[in-house]
């Protein structure tokens, strides 16, 4: 389960000043995230929000029944997702046993995403991204949706948290460690929280909501405004 790049530079720590500015960065974007969907709670009907509450329920409950041995191939798929999405060459994703791999090959543009993908199968949505799209074209019911978004999240959650610890190399590997490993993936896991309460309150527009949240706390921290006007 471990990432196993085939760039021999890679043999030790990876994470540079990309990574370690994405944690700040992570902390303010997700204290807007949570001032939006207090909002949200506040002034929205909260019949989505139910829904998606009794699908993690399922999700929860059956996780440990259901993902099995596909747990070690999300795991790596999770890599390679990433891994690709930062503009890197798949080379190989192998599953042997009870562990697996995934090796790529990066260049020196890329170098400095190893930590993001190397963290990837601890916050990346591997489920909940192409149901939340398929909720776009209303196939099913508002209901119904929502219950299957909360049971895929529920179940990507599950495989994130299932064997995050100190152990994993995908985490001790981390530069600073893998207590700061562990704090991005809470935060990451808490951005992608906020997103999908978000949109199961309010759809697109809980979106909205955070976004206009998260400027508004931005420019009384920065620019020392205060909107007058908002939702």
């Amino acid at each position: 389960m471990n990432r196993k790049p085939t760039n021999d530079k890679v043999g030790g720590k990876v994470g540079g000043l990309a990574f370690f500015l994405s944690i700040p960065a992570l902390f303010l974007i997700v204290t807007g995230a949570l001032l939006g969907i207090l909002y949200l709670i506040k002034t929205k009907e909260m019949s989505g929000l139910w829904w998606l509450l009794i699908g993690m329920t399922i999700g929860f409950l059956i996780s440990p029944i259901i993902i099995g041995k596909l747990y070690v191939f999300m795991h790596e798929v999770k890599h390679a997702i990433v891994a690709s999405l930062a503009g890197n060459k798949w080379k190989k994703l192998t599953i042997d046993g009870g562990g697996g791999a995934y090796e790529y090959s990066y260049t020196k543009k890329t170098a400095h995403l190893n930590a993001f993908i190397a963290l990837a199968p601890y916050w990346f949505p591997l489920l909940t991204v192409p149901v939340a799209l398929f909720g776009l074209t209303k196939a099913i019911s508002y209901e119904g949706i929502r219950l299957l978004l909360g049971a895929v999240f529920a179940i990507d959650l599950y495989t994130g948290f299932k064997d995050l610890g100190p152990h994993q190399s995908d985490l001790s590997n981390i530069r600073g460690g893998s207590s700061v490993a562990i704090l991005y993936v809470i935060l990451m896991n808490a951005l992608t929280t906020a997103l999908v309460l978000a949109w199961a309150i309010s759809g697109l527009n809980g979106f909205s909501e955070i976004t206009y949240h998260l400027w508004d706390l931005c420019s009384k921290l920065f620019l020392n405004t205060i909107p007058t006007t908002g939702q």
